[in-house]
């Protein structure tokens, strides 16, 4: 018998902020910074993912699907349909 129990996960992306990237990279001067209000940027970096549990039973299936952008999945099975005819 198998469980998978996974409980209270959280993923924290690196952060680095405006003002760092604004020394590692020039902006054009009249374009404004965009704020992005949704996102949690604490001083690990910005939450991707908080208080995750999950618990999967013996005999029970499923898919966890990370969505693409559409250009990139037709690429994907493109590039899959030319391997397999190789």
């Amino acid at each position: 018998m198998a469980e998978v129990k996974l409980v209270n996960i959280k993923k924290v992306y690196p952060y680095v902020s405006g003002e760092e990237k604004k020394k590692n990279k020039k902006k054009a001067a009249d374009e404004p910074e965009k704020k992005k209000v949704n996102l949690q940027i604490t001083d690990e970096g910005v939450v991707a993912v908080q208080q995750f549990s999950l618990d999967i039973k013996d005999k029970e299936f499923i898919r966890l699907r990370q969505v693409h952008h559409p250009a990139h999945g037709r690429r994907s099975r493109r590039d899959q349909r030319r391997r397999a005819d190789h």
